[in-house]
């Protein structure tokens, strides 16, 4: 019988024909429900069979399902399907039952839940189908349990999570690698870790090449891809390799991956296939970097430390130690050991280098002491090479002691130096001229000195630390009286001194008329150093210095300096229409008082003068003193000219009247130049120039007179300007002068023993100039010492070509003796040009010795011990030449032309010449006489026995070969005489 033929019986659904349908079999006396009944041989069968009518009653069940909700089938047959779905299943159920039954779908497999009796879950997979049950259509399913299957799975899906999660945690992502395809797989947390997304890089597949290309750092590239290389021809079935590169992320920034990975080979031992975890380790890495640069600096540390350390254990053996400890204990490093002692340390130290702890029983009681301490503590050790150590102890919170050693050695002289240089301090301050405080920002005090303390009459115990300045100025008034004057200004500018606005020196006043100088000078720190110094005495020592720089010490008149200075204020503030008047004024004859009577004596006179000189002046007239005998006036205002020419004869006649100086009576007269502001000038050299100008012409009249500036005046002091120019030119020119040569005659004889050398200048425009022209220039301004030299030379020389018994008579300006060379000019004109030294006589005037007495008497005899003679020229015009005659043995005296002029007439005059003439014979002095014009004057000069005579009664001053000629006529008649 066909147990699945359609039942002739079923009701036909109206969606399909029952034929169509399979039909069941009845549910008694048919195997297939035999077979699925309890206790049957089939009882066992793992397949449950479920029938559910359309009403969703169970119209058949066999003994696995119901076993399987865990009630008997006979239990379950009319019950509703729903009462054992599980809740979240009961509604798909029920769809899948009417589908069935209504036609709609005759199969349809799904997984469902039933309920055990107990209250668990079975998960079960259905195949539902439709089918007649006893005449009507049905839903029937073949039941399998899934359970196991189900747990396997859940079990896979919880591992396979925490795998994801682990690896997400360590940031690490698996991948796969097909080595025949070459063919990276990965899943999304591997692109996480690499900061990118799939879509971004093209997928979740790459080739090895675009796996190292995005993901691999240049740098490693290589030594990645000989691993891989390796790995795949590696022999090794379990080979496994972890390795570790630097990586590129995905925003292009890099870092550091762990790769580990496996490979699988296939039965030919041919690697197929590579499984791997990337781990990113960029964090760790850049740990464990900083950590070795922190090490590194940690040992660059301790190398570099001044200080040695050792690190000890608990036991006090050796932990570490840094190279600074060896170099200060003088320890060879690789002697030294972990676990030694510091005993042992000290034995080693003894050993390696002679060097020792001084005193190391000490050394070890203070260890153990401070060892037993639980803060540490601190000692001093003595080496014996004299070095000292400071040794300091910090407890370990585990136990042991950090110990640094510092050698302060030098910290330690340099302390003793500080002292020393702070007792030194101590003592400046102390000792010091100056007084000397120091203030903080607020202006309180913070040290002062003793010296301070006086100037201000302060008792030492009154200047405390941390006074105001406001108290110290107090206490200065309560303990002496004494007070700053401007003690509000003194305090403001010390205020605005702190606020760092101020610094300098100032001068305050006090109440006992003291002058005290103040000098503050702002400190880096804030506050101020103020330095005092009582400058009374020095201000009245500058006041007098200002006073001698500005008044002539000798007669306190004012000096040069201030006269021109006071004139050019005066001459600057002068009113249209007034007039000034100023005078220069020169001493006649004082040179001659020094001279004969002294400095001293000419002291007293020139004081003297100045007060004759003040007694004659109006209230404001200015007297000044302008060096040596020279004096200045200052008349303000002139009213009218009488003023200023009487005060001129005032000032003449009070100067000239006699002097009574240590008693001795002294007679001096004054000359007068007067220039008058503005119509002689209107600036103070300019009328000084103008008034000396005057004063020369005063002079020149024979002085005791005064006179007007005049504008010739100047006009002849610029023709003297010009002469002195052309003069220098003419000298380096060398050829514009000439001698010309006067004889001198024996008057006995008759005949010339002797030529006087007189200069000519041939000048190329003037002519032939006269000495009396040009010799007072080149003597004012010294041209006479080159030009006298000139003279020497040329005179010598021309002297050669004369007869040997003529002599060469040559005068010497005191210029020459004041230029010093006159000595040696004299030796080297003689001997460039040969002349014996017996030949030349040299004529001095008195001005000579006059000007420098004792240098030119010293000169004088070195030329006569040459050989040389010396003649007193113009004798009788001075004032002292008997006087010379006694100190100095001259070989002629030449009787001055105004002697001889007078003569035969004049008796006085004869006299003189008649006293000279037996001096001199006396003496055994040759006397010639000068300016003899005719025979009365001649036969006058032989009667008193004159010896030699000069003058245009014989010969008028000639050149040089019209001398000649005259010698070599001389000598002619001579020889014809013969």
């Amino acid at each position: 019988m066909n147990e699945f033929a359609t039942h002739k019986g079923a009701k036909r659904s109206k969606s399909r024909p029952l034929d169509a349908l399979p039909v069941l079999p009845n549910t008694s006396g048919d195997l297939f429900w035999e077979m699925n009944k309890p206790r049957t041989p089939f009882e066992q069968i793992t397949v449950g069979i479920v029938v559910v009518r359309a009403d969703g009653t169970i119209a058949y069940i066999n003994p696995y399902f119901a076993g399987l909700i865990g009630v008997l089938p006979a239990d379950l047959v009319g019950k509703p399907i729903l009462d054992f779905a599980a809740e979240q299943d009961k509604a798909r159920i029920a769809e899948v039952v009417k589908d069935c039954i209504s036609g709609k779908r005759r199969f349809l497999q799904f997984e469902s839940t039933v309920t055990h009796k107990s209250g668990n879950t079975v998960d079960i997979f259905i195949d539902a189908s439709t089918a007649v049950f006893e005449g009507e259509p049905a839903a029937i399913g073949v039941v399998i349990d899934i359970s196991a299957r189900k747990q396997a799975e859940i079990a896979l899906r919880t591992s396979e999570t925490k795998y994801a999660n682990a690896l997400k945690i360590l940031g690490a992502a698996d991948w796969e690698y097909d080595v025949q395809a070459d063919r990276f797989t990965f899943n999304d947390n591997f692109y996480r870790i690499y900061r990118t997304t799939a879509e971004a890089v093209g997928g979740y597949t790459m080739s090895s090449a675009d796996y190292a290309r995005r993901f691999v750092h240049p740098d490693d590239r290589e030594i990645v891809g000989s691993e891989v290389k390796a790995a795949i021809e590696t022999n090794d079935p379990d080979f496994s390799r972890t390795l570790e590169h630097r990586i590129l992320y995905g925003d292009g920034t890099s870092g550091y991956t762990a790769v580990r990975f496996v490979i699988v080979k296939d039965g030919a031992a041919r690697t197929i296939k590579s499984y791997g975890v990337n781990q990113d380790i960029t964090k760790r890495k850049q740990m464990e970097m900083a950590l070795a640069a922190s090490e590194m600096k940690l040992q660059s540390a301790l190398a570099n430390m001044s200080h040695g350390l050792l690190m000890l254990d608990s036991e006090g053996g050796l932990v570490l130690s840094n190279r600074r400890f060896a170099e200060i204990f003088l320890l060879p490093p690789e002697q030294l050991r972990v676990g030694m002692t510091t005993p042992e340390l000290m034995e080693l130290s003894l050993a390696a280098s002679g060097v020792g702890d001084a005193d190391p029983e000490a050394t070890l009681a203070r260890q153990e002491e401070i060892l037993s301490n639980p803060e540490g503590g601190k000692y001093i050790q003595l080496l014996t090479d004299g070095r000292s150590l400071a040794a300091s102890f910090q407890p370990m919170p585990d136990g042991g002691n950090i110990v640094m050693f510092e050698d302060i050695t030098q910290k330690m002289e340099e302390d003793q130096a500080l002292a020393d240089s702070e007792l030194k301090l101590q003592t400046a301050l102390a000792n010091m001229s100056h007084g000397l405080v120091m203030l903080d920002a607020e202006g309180r005090l913070l040290l002062s000195n003793r010296r301070f303390a006086e100037i201000f009459g302060l008792p030492p115990d009154r200047t405390l630390q941390g006074m105001k300045v406001q108290e110290l100025m107090a206490h200065s008034v309560s303990s002496s009286g004494v007070r700053d004057l401007d003690q509000e200004g003194t305090l403001a500018r010390v205020r605005k001194i702190l606020r760092g606005t101020d610094e300098g020196s100032f001068t305050i006043l006090l109440s006992d008329g003291r002058s005290i100088s103040e000098t503050y000078r702002p400190m880096p720190g804030g506050g101020v150093v103020v330095t005092f110094e009582d400058i009374t005495e020095k201000l009245l020592a500058e006041e007098k210095i200002r006073h001698l720089a500005q008044y002539d010490a000798l007669t306190n008149l004012p000096n040069r300096v201030t006269f021109y200075d006071q004139m050019d204020v005066i001459l600057t503030h002068q009113r249209p229409g007034e007039s000034i008047g100023v005078l220069s004024l020169d001493l006649d004859h004082f040179k001659t008082v020094n001279d004969t009577l002294g400095h001293p004596i000419g002291d007293l006179l020139l004081q003297a003068v100045a007060q004759r000189m003040q007694s004659c002046l109006r209230g404001g007239d200015i007297a000044a003193r302008l060096g040596g005998d020279e004096f200045a006036i200052l008349l303000i205002p002139v009213e009218k000219p009488a003023d200023i020419t009487a005060l001129a004869t005032r000032l003449i006649e009070v100067v000239g009247a006699p002097f009574n100086l240590d008693n001795r009576q002294v007679i001096v007269g004054v000359s007068v130049g007067i220039a008058m502001a503005p119509d002689d000038g209107d600036e103070p050299d300019t009328l000084m120039k103008n008034a000396d100008l005057a004063l020369y012409r005063a002079k020149a009249d024979g002085g005791g007179a005064y006179r007007f500036f005049e504008a010739e005046m100047d006009a002849q002091m610029q023709a003297r300007r010009v002469i002195e120019l052309e003069l220098r030119a003419a000298i380096n020119n060398g050829n514009e002068f000439e001698l010309y040569y006067q004889p001198i005659i024996d008057i006995k004889t008759g005949k010339v023993t002797s030529c006087e050398a007189l200069l000519r200048w041939r000048h190329p425009e003037r002519g032939l100039v006269m000495p009396m022209e040009f010799i007072p220039v080149a003597e004012a301004t010294g041209l006479i010492v080159p030009l006298g030299e000139w003279v020497l030379q040329q005179a010598c020389k021309e002297a050669m070509s004369w007869p040997e018994d003529i002599t060469i008579a040559i005068n010497l300006s005191p210029a020459q003796f004041k230029s010093k060379n006159v000595v040696l000019a004299v030796k080297n004109a003689l001997a460039a040009s040969g002349l014996p030294a017996s030949r030349l006589e040299l004529e001095i005037t008195e001005l000579v010795l006059l000007e420098e007495t004792d240098g030119a008497f010293g000169i004088l005899h070195q030329l006569r011990d040459l050989g040389i003679k010396i003649a007193m020229d113009d004798f009788g015009t001075g004032y002292s030449s008997l006087g010379y005659l006694r100190s100095f043995p001259f070989s002629t005296i030449k009787i001055d032309q105004s002697f001889i002029r007078d003569l035969p007439g004049k008796e006085d005059s004869l006299a003189i010449i008649r006293a000279v003439v037996g001096l001199s014979s006396s003496l055994g002095i040759k006397t010639i006489a000068e300016g003899v014009e005719t025979e009365e004057q001649l036969a006058s000069l032989a009667a008193e026995g004159c010896n030699q005579s000069q003058g245009f009664l014989f010969s008028k001053p000639r050149p040089n070969n019209e001398v000649r000629q005259i010698l070599r006529d001389q000598a002619a008649s001579v020889d014809a005489a013969v």
